[in-house]
């Protein structure tokens, strides 16, 4: 049992020890992306996107409730 008690706390000690080291890389890379202003790909994308905007323009146009009352924002109630 003490044998146990000392291996485990070596660990957790050196676990510790690890983990509150810093560690700092000494070559950074980067690289730079050139962005264009031009929309080459936007036809491609569009008519990949078409047949689901249509259906999806019918769902969220649809009218799911009427309040007759106005629902302003005030304080400090609202409706």
């Amino acid at each position: 049992m003490k044998r146990t008690t000392i291996y485990l706390f070596i660990v957790l000690v050196g676990a510790g020890v690890t983990a509150c080291s810093s560690f700092f890389p000494s070559k950074w890379k980067s690289n730079t992306t050139a962005v264009e202003n031009s929309q080459s790909g936007v036809g491609s994308i569009d008519s990949l996107v078409f047949p689901y905007r249509e259906g999806l323009k019918d769902e969220m146009n649809e009218v799911i409730g009427y309040c007759p009352q106005d629902l302003g924002k005030a304080r400090p109630c609202s409706p």
